[in-house]
């Protein structure tokens, strides 16, 4: 029997590579959605339930700590104060479900929430491509197109320019820290 040699493997090794991490983004994928999915209808919950549609309840407080407690107990961690303020802001935020894009994750949502028009946030992030999104929650607090407000709205064509400007710079400082770590 012929013994595989280092070669013939290494030609195996590369396709099997691509198809697990392949399936690994597939799969990062659909947990971000569901996280998304469901972190929305729980501010819906909490806004129906505890604010009867309003934009602040008043009891609000003490009943989020003790479904905090009792949430944390039953499914672990997760489901702090703060996390479930801010699925209540996201619902806020995005009252119409249709309006959310599943191609951002939860965290990309938490970012847009810090800004004071969250829905101009996710104009300039709606286009996906790996690259952006990955530079785009690059580091605590750090926001790709924070600087980029102005007080009016740019034309489509302007809009258009700054988006491909940005993403040439976000493309080349991700390779270049890609080079950097290899």
């Amino acid at each position: 029997m012929n013994q595989p040699s280092e070669q013939s493997l290494a030609s195996l090794v590369e396709p099997i590579a691509k198809l697990i991490e392949h399936a690994r983004g597939q799969v990062r994928q659909a947990v971000n959605s569901a996280l998304v999915h469901s972190y929305w209808h729980i501010g819906e919950m909490l806004v129906e339930h505890e604010q009867q549609g309003a934009s602040r309840a008043e009891y609000g407080t003490q009943q989020l700590k003790l479904l905090s407690t009792q949430l944390t107990e039953r499914l672990g961690k997760g489901f702090d104060v703060t996390n479930l303020r801010n699925m209540r802001r996201f619902y806020h935020a995005f009252p119409i479900w249709e309006t959310v894009s599943l191609e951002l994750s939860w965290t990309h949502y938490r970012s847009l929430l810090r800004i004071d028009n969250p829905t101009i946030g996710l104009v300039l992030c709606s286009e996906k491509s790996e690259a952006v999104v990955k530079y785009s929650v690059l580091s605590e607090q750090k926001q790709l197109f924070s600087a980029k407000y102005l007080p009016y709205l740019p034309t489509e064509e302007q809009l258009k320019h700054e988006l491909e400007r940005e993403r040439a710079n976000a493309m080349a400082q991700l390779a270049a820290k890609e080079q950097n770590n290899d």
